[in-house]
């Protein structure tokens, strides 16, 4: 198989392919980690606020 005049460019699509799927996967997972960091602040800042108030922007309308 490997007497095959383009058995490097197989082989090197696939290299190629994986690479781009490895860095897609960690660019993914990175932002999901930043998004899940930064829900857990907003609920952390929204938490101490009482329920008694309007939410911001929505006071006077019906």
């Amino acid at each position: 198989m490997s007497s095959d005049p383009n058995f490097g460019f197989v082989i090197a699509a696939y290299a190629l392919a994986f690479v781009i799927v490895a860095g897609m996967t960690l660019l993914i997972l990175r932002d999901y980690l930043n998004l899940k960091r930064e829900l857990s602040r907003f609920a952390a800042r929204t938490a101490g606020e009482s329920s008694d108030h309007a939410p911001a922007g929505r006071e006077g309308r019906i």
